[in-house]
């Protein structure tokens, strides 16, 4: 009898708690984006650097602090920023939340998805090419996205979810 129960608690527990384990690791706040994403985000994150590098006003990289650091450190944090975005963590500045909506986005309307795998400057090119701001059914699928992985889209005027 006794060894009944315990036969009985090993079939129906460590199943339970293995399917609770899975629930918890879908529920666990991040995204990791696709390769084209992650290729699309570096490409943006390079001609960041390099515009304010040369002067230019940029939408990522703030003027305070970064003239005493060097291109590799500006792109170390702005990696760093984009990388507690995509973990969920809380609180991300809301051009850094905005930008990676835009790659995501980006991502998904490229024509063809091999221009951005190895290539920054064909990637650029049809970077440059897409047009998000028309294309509400892309902003949805990656604001759904990004709400189911737990990403904090507060600093845009979002709900939390």
């Amino acid at each position: 009898m006794k060894y009944r129960f315990c036969l009985r608690v090993l079939l129906v527990g460590v199943p339970l708690l293995l399917a609770t384990q899975a629930a918890s690791a879908r529920t666990a706040p991040g995204l990791v984006p696709d390769p084209v994403q992650a290729f699309v985000l570096e490409t943006v994150l390079a001609d960041e650097v390099r515009a304010f590098h040369e002067g230019h006003p940029t939408y990522l990289v703030t003027a305070d602090g970064a003239h005493t650091r060097s291109d590799a450190e500006v792109l170390a944090g702005l990696r760093a920023e984009f990388d507690r975005f995509y973990q969920g963590q809380p609180k991300p500045r809301k051009e850094v939340a905005h930008m990676a909506i835009l790659v995501a986005q980006t991502a998904l309307l490229l024509p063809d998805r091999t221009a951005c795998s190895t290539d920054r400057v064909r990637c650029s090119d049809a970077i440059r090419r897409v047009r998000t701001r028309d294309d509400e059914a892309s902003l949805q699928v990656t604001l759904r996205a990004f709400q189911e992985a737990g990403l904090d889209l507060t600093t845009l005027g979002a709900p939390a979810s």
